[in-house]
């Protein structure tokens, strides 16, 4: 089963700017603690829901509210029933976008969270964070799984389409494979600022601020083909595939389409009036959920291609959507709304 990926690279350059959201209206209860595990460790406190509202909108839009600071990761599972968010408060929430309750909460972490993605089967939600580690959290309960130390501050994690294996990306180009379940040694170590699993887990893409497309085999980690993105310098990546792999670099407002194995450039997302943010490409390739810092979330058709639809948001924003493109999720400063993708 072809996969989602999400990156929010770009959050880290927002991080390391010191550029700043603007400042939060309410501050909702902070999210309940979940205890360090600490060496030889042998139970986990498992966190309690609280702190967190979910409001209906007028135009059918869910509005999850509980964060105090600004929202820099945000997934949707492939149903789109569980929603999760974190950011600079270094809480982590899992909603239930159905019932329209918060399920748990777990935190605070040492630094911010910058990414996270459900697993295949919505039983597990990988977390990665400023504080060079990963975590792993049982969706149904909020149960602290796996906790493992990362070379670099995370930027991008991606699930293996069976949920055996977890593609770990830095900041610093520390790319790294390692067993899902547990906290076993590295299987692969490849250079990379974004890292993801595609074509049924067969390829690894990596991306390289030096202007490099890579795709490498798996589990074998061996390079298939190295493709030239200049004159852009990507900071972040989606693929569904890697006949179709989107990267754009943070600054520029243009996200490029590739196929990683042709090595040829497929066409240009180029909509946007600022930076672009985060990119999500539908399972199929065929729609992509752009983000940018012009305060917009357009969603595009990308053979075409052409802008099916946008939404307005007052802060910078983070987005990602479901592998069908049917339901989006985009962070808001200290909210995020899960919203229709439908065409109208």
């Amino acid at each position: 089963m072809k996969r989602l990926v999400l990156t929010v690279l770009f959050v880290n350059l927002l991080l390391a700017s010191g550029c700043k959201q603007p400042a939060a209206t309410s501050a909702p209860d902070a999210a309940a603690p979940v205890a360090a595990l600490d060496a030889g460790a042998t139970t986990i406190e498992r966190p309690a829901p609280r702190g967190g509202e979910v409001k209906k909108l007028a135009d059918g839009a869910l509005e999850l509210v509980g964060h105090t600071e600004t929202i820099l990761a945000v997934a949707l599972d492939a149903a789109g029933k569980r929603a999760a968010t974190g950011g600079l408060d270094r809480s982590v929430r899992l909603w239930d976008v159905e019932t329209g309750k918060l399920l748990w909460s777990a935190g605070p972490a040492d630094e911010a969270i910058t990414t996270m993605m459900f697993d295949p089967s919505g039983e597990r939600l990988a977390v990665g964070d400023r504080a060079y580690q990963v975590r792993v959290f049982a969706v149904k309960d909020g149960e602290l799984l796996v906790r493992r130390a990362h070379p670099d501050a995370v930027a991008t994690v991606s699930w293996s389409p069976d949920g055996s294996w977890l593609a770990v990306a830095g900041v610093s180009g520390n790319a790294e494979v390692y067993p899902a379940g547990d906290a076993s040694p590295s299987k692969c170590e490849l250079r990379g600022r974004t890292a993801h699993f595609t074509d049924d887990g067969k390829v690894l893409v990596t991306t390289l601020q030096t202007g490099m497309l890579v795709a490498s085999s798996f589990p074998q980690c061996k390079k298939l083909k190295e493709t030239s993105t200049l004159p852009q310098h990507p900071l972040g990546s989606a693929s569904p595939s890697s006949k179709k792999v989107a990267t754009f670099n943070g600054g520029e407002p243009v996200v490029m389409l590739w196929d990683s194995l042709g090595g040829r450039m497929l066409g240009k997302l180029d909509k946007q009036t600022e930076g672009v943010t985060t990119v999500t490409l539908s399972a199929d390739g065929s729609r992509a959920l752009v983000g940018s810092a012009d305060h917009r979330v357009r969603l595009y058709d990308t053979a075409k291609p052409e802008v099916l639809r946008s939404f307005e948001v007052a802060a910078m924003p983070f987005a990602s959507m479901t592998p069908d493109a049917a339901k989006a999720i985009i962070a808001d400063n200290i909210v995020a709304r899960v919203v229709s993708l439908a065409v109208k």
